[in-house]
């Protein structure tokens, strides 16, 4: 698979994210006023997907942790609180973020190695 990936690259149909587009794409389609946030990998408290959890499991029960690929694909965390201030700074700035969407993480990327580690 070519690296980087970027936003003109065609979707992956099977993707279990591809509802999100889907989703913008009918809001757009009906003329529904939306901003969208495509947040990469959620950690902390209250995480409705807590996949850091996944990690602290295995290694607490000295299990190998499985890692895609060769590991150096890089990926985004991205906190909770951050994430609620990137919402809470949309908040009465529609002229400028209907028909936004944000992919939102951390300032630096990781590889899948990094995050294990």
């Amino acid at each position: 698979e070519e690296m980087p990936r970027v936003e003109t690259d065609p979707t992956d149909p099977q993707s279990r994210h591809a509802g999100k587009l889907e989703s913008e794409q009918k809001l757009r389609s009906l003329g529904i006023p939306f901003c969208s946030f495509r947040p990469t990998y959620i950690c902390g408290p209250q995480n409705y997907n807590p996949v850091e959890r996944y990690f602290f499991e295995r290694i607490t029960a000295g299990r190998p942790v499985c890692i895609p690929g060769h590991g150096q694909h890089l990926t985004g965390l991205g906190h909770v609180y951050d994430l609620s201030v990137a919402f809470c700074n949309v908040i009465g700035r529609e002229q400028f973020t209907t028909g936004q969407v944000y992919n939102i993480q951390n300032t630096q990327a990781i590889t899948f190695d990094g995050v294990a580690k």
